[in-house]
């Protein structure tokens, strides 16, 4: 009986090992996919500004407005 609640045990820690290693990898993971966004997205937004200082000044304003709204969740 010892040896079966030993096993179990090593069993769980294993398990609990494992869970924990992936959630380090996916949190790692989405955590860079997250940078790599946050970089082309400011990238995309100096491109999209650059192309806006070529308008007239109402135009411009008005891409402007649009840019800065906040995308609806």
């Amino acid at each position: 009986m010892p040896y079966f609640l030993c096993i179990v045990l090593v069993v769980v820690i294993a398990v609990l090992v494992y869970f924990q290693h992936m959630t380090v990898h996916v949190v790692r993971h989405y955590t860079d996919e997250n940078e790599r966004l946050r970089a082309d997205n400011d990238r995309l937004r100096g491109l999209v500004s650059t192309r806006i200082a070529d308008l007239t000044s109402d135009d411009a304003n008005a891409m402007m407005d649009i840019l800065h709204q906040r995308p609806h969740a």
